[in-house]
């Protein structure tokens, strides 16, 4: 290829980039990362935002607007998007049913309210359904009366149940983003032994485990603990 070739496709290239990358920047995208999973096309045409390590609930093009902590703690109970999302697509990577092959990367073409209930592992890498993060669709972006009701314009992520040794479970701050404004929180159970003594290997019991789906009324599993969950037009 000669020079003049070579440049002119790097500037075409270039275009396609800033065009792409532009009209990514004015949608309102929900993105939920639960740990690090694969990044392959079955997410959507979502900017790819991913996480290790834990559960991590980010959000784009709006911000989260959260519950003040409990009373002499760190966290959230519940978050809702301050900004309209689209909700009629659900596209995820690395679920898998818990019987059977692997499964629909997600939904299209979606019109009414639904839920997906994200249950934390175990100490010992099980789903002991016990603490988890219920994500729901919404018509409200006012905190203190969002709930999962028949609304879609908004999505709501709420922290319940219990730690798996007994503590409370939240959704904390986040500093996956680092655009200064909240658009990442993580779940945070305060019993994980993680948290109780760092000279331990890291715990399973912040990693996805079931996920439960009301869309269907099935219930998946977050492979190896590293799956990706988006929501995108």
């Amino acid at each position: 290829m000669k020079l003049a070739q070579a440049l002119s496709f790097i500037a075409a290239l270039g275009a396609l980039a800033a065009a792409y990358f532009g009209y990514q920047g004015d949608k309102r995208v929900a993105r939920f990362v639960a740990d690090f999973g694969s990044m392959s096309s079955g997410i959507g045409d979502s900017p790819i935002l991913a996480s290790g390590g834990s559960m991590t609930f980010r959000i784009t093009g709006t911000t989260w607007n959260c519950d003040p902590p409990p009373s002499g703690q760190n966290y959230h109970t519940k978050c809702v998007s301050s900004g309209m999302v689209p909700t009629g697509t659900v596209r995820w990577d690395n679920v898998v049913p818990t019987t059977g092959n692997v499964g629909t990367f997600g939904w299209q073409g979606l019109t009414t309210a639904w839920t997906l209930k994200l249950w934390a592992r175990d100490d010992s890498g099980n789903s002991a359904k016990v603490g988890r993060v219920e994500i729901c669709t919404t018509s409200t972006n006012t905190i203190g009366s969002a709930s999962c009701d028949a609304g879609t314009s908004y999505v709501l992520i709420a922290a319940k149940g219990a730690g798996v040794h007994g503590g409370s479970v939240g959704l904390a701050d986040s500093n996956a983003t680092d655009n200064g404004a909240l658009t990442a929180v993580q779940y945070l159970d305060t019993s994980c032994d993680v948290h109780l003594n760092a000279n331990k290997s890291v715990q399973a019991c912040e990693h996805p485990g079931y996920i439960e789906s009301s869309i269907d009324a099935k219930t998946y599993k977050c492979r190896h603990g590293g799956c990706q969950i988006g929501i995108d037009k």
